[in-house]
C-alpha cells in the first residue's frame, strides 16, 4: 500500500515545488519559479515559505501554501496577521486519493500550533471550497462579481492587453473641476497611495493593510499587469483606480478587473470610472460589489455593469471563507477587535487583497 506523508518545505525542494506549480500558475517553469519566489520568499509578513507538501513514492504530489496577510478591524487598533491559504495543487494521478484531506488537516493543525486565530481565503475553486466547508470553514458570503461588456460592434479588440495599450495612449484629461487632472501610468505611486489611504481613514470594517511594504510587494506580482488611473487636485493625489489583467500566456481572458478604487469624494471616484471605461474600451471590465458602498454600486449599475459568472455565483464563488482553528463555534470565537467576522457587511474586501488581484 502506497503511503503519503505531509512534510514541511525546505530550500532543497524549491525546484520540485516550482515544477508542481506549473500545473496551476503557468506552464513556463521559469515563470512558475518566479511566482514561487514572489509569493513565498518575498512576502512581507512571513520570513520564509510556509508550505504543506504531500510526498508519495519519493515525489511531491500535492501542496498548499500559507501566505502572510495583515488585517485590521475596529478603530485605531493594531493589525493582526491572518494567513491566507493558496496554491492548492494535487497531481493528476493522486486526485481523489485523500491527499487533499491530509494537506488540509496538516495546515489547520500547524496554524493552530503557530498561534493563528484565523485563516481567511477568497481564492478557492469549487473543489477547495467544498473541502474547506467539510473541514469546518465558515462561508461568509459571495463577492458578487459584475462586468461591463463593450457595446456590440464597437470593441476595438478582444484582448485586455489591447485595452491597456489604449490606456497608455490616453494621455490625460481634466478631472471633476478646474485645476484637477486624470492621468494613467503603468507603475504605482506607492507613497502617494499610502498617504491617500491614511488621509481617507478607516471606517472600522475588516480590511487588509495597505501600507508601503504590502503595496510594494503586491504590485510586483509576476503574472499580473496593472494600470493606475490618478486623480489630482493642484498636484495632490485625491483618488486612484487600479485595473488588472492576467499575463500568463494560458490566460486568454478578454476581461480585466478593477482591483482597487479609492477617492476622497464620490465625484472623483465617478470620473475615474468614466475615464477607465472611455479610454480603455475594454471588451469586458469587471469588479466585485459585495462590500462596495452603495454609491459605488450605483455608479457601476449606471455604467451598465451587470452580474456575471452566473454559474460560479450560484455556487458562492468567488466567496469569503473563514476558519478559527481550535476556537470552536462560540460567537466570541468569530470576532476580531469586536468586529463580527461572519457578517459580510463588516468587511471591506477588494480584489487587491486576494489572489484574484
Amino acid at each position: 500500500m502506497t503511503t503519503t506523508e505531509i512534510i514541511p518545505y525546505d530550500a532543497g525542494l524549491k525546484d520540485e515545488v516550482s515544477n508542481l506549480l506549473t500545473l496551476l500558475v503557468s506552464h513556463d517553469p521559469a515563470q512558475a519559479r518566479r511566482y514561487f519566489e514572489w509569493q513565498y520568499e518575498e512576502n512581507p509578513y512571513f520570513p520564509g515559505p510556509i508550505l504543506y507538501l504531500a510526498r508519495s513514492e519519493g515525489r511531491i504530489v500535492g501542496m498548499r501554501g500559507l501566505l502572510g496577510a495583515s488585517w485590521q478591524a475596529g478603530s485605531s487598533l493594531a493589525p493582526v496577521v491572518i494567513p491566507y491559504p493558496d496554491d492548492h495543487i494535487v497531481a493528476e494521478d493522486k486526485r481523489g486519493s485523500g491527499v487533499a484531506t491530509l494537506i488540509m488537516q496538516a495546515m489547520l493543525a500547524d496554524a493552530e500550533a503557530r498561534g493563528y486565530d484565523f485563516l481567511c481565503n477568497t481564492s478557492g475553486g469549487l473543489v477547495t471550497n467544498l473541502a474547506s466547508l467539510a473541514a469546518g470553514w465558515k462561508r461568509v458570503g459571495s463577492m458578487e462579481p459584475v462586468a461591463r461588456s463593450h457595446q456590440p460592434g464597437q470593441a476595438e479588440g478582444v484582448s485586455s492587453a489591447e485595452a491597456f495599450l489604449r490606456l497608455d495612449r490616453a494621455g490625460g484629461a481634466a478631472g471633476v473641476e478646474r485645476g484637477t487632472a486624470v492621468t494613467v501610468s503603468a507603475a504605482p505611486r506607492l507613497e502617494a497611495m499610502v498617504a491617500l489611504v491614511q488621509r481617507i481613514g478607516h471606517d472600522g470594517r475588516m480590511r487588509h493593510v495597505r501600507d508601503l511594504a504590502y503595496l510594494t510587494w503586491r504590485y510586483r506580482h509576476p503574472l499580473r499587469d496593472y494600470r493606475f488611473l490618478w486623480h489630482e487636485t493642484a498636484g495632490l493625489l485625491d483618488g486612484y483606480l487600479v485595473v488588472r489583467r492576467f499575463t500568463d500566456p494560458r490566460a486568454t481572458h478578454a476581461r480585466a478587473d478593477i482591483v482597487d478604487w479609492e477617492a476622497t469624494e464620490e465625484s472623483i471616484a465617478a470620473v475615474l470610472l468614466d475615464r477607465v471605461i472611455e479610454w480603455g474600451r475594454f471588451a469586458a471590465l469587471g469588479s466585485w460589489t459585495a462590500t462596495l458602498p452603495e454609491a459605488r454600486r450605483q455608479m457601476l449599475t449606471r455604467a451598465r455593469f451587470e452580474p456575471t459568472d452566473l454559474d460560479r455565483r450560484s455556487r458562492g464563488l468567488p466567496g469569503l471563507l473563514l476558519i478559527a482553528p481550535g476556537r470552536g463555534d462560540a460567537e466570541a470565537a468569530w470576532q476580531l477587535n469586536g468586529c463580527p467576522l461572519l457578517d459580510l457587511a463588516r468587511w471591506d474586501l477588494r480584489q487587491l487583497y486576494t489572489m484574484h488581484g
